[in-house]
């Protein structure tokens, strides 16, 4: 299963998502649905930045499913199903891991 993963820099962990999802799916980021439409931005930034490794966040958003942990590391997983549904095609995942 393809699956994309980074480490936070100078990138808020809500930019790293939007940015990787848009990178995957060839979408411009505006074009993305809303974060919002999924959960708190603003919450999962508090957590993650107070949280030690241990923590981790798992969601479903625009057919990646995504787990970011405590040391604010992103990953995303294809589920290309869901984008083939709504009929856009999949490109191929990308591994790559960034600092």
């Amino acid at each position: 299963m393809p699956d994309q993963q980074s480490q936070l820099s100078t990138e808020t962990i809500v930019q790293s998502i939007i940015y990787h999802v848009s990178d995957l799916s060839g979408i411009d980021p505006l074009d993305l649905p809303t974060l919002y439409d999924v959960l708190d931005p603003t919450c999962l930034e508090r957590l993650v930045e107070s949280a030690d490794d241990s923590v981790t966040v798992e969601f479903d958003y625009f057919g990646y499913h995504v787990r970011v942990d405590g040391d604010g590391n992103v990953q995303l997983i294809d589920q290309g199903y869901a984008l083939e549904s709504m009929g856009i095609g999949v490109p191929d995942g990308v591994s790559t891991k960034t600092n």
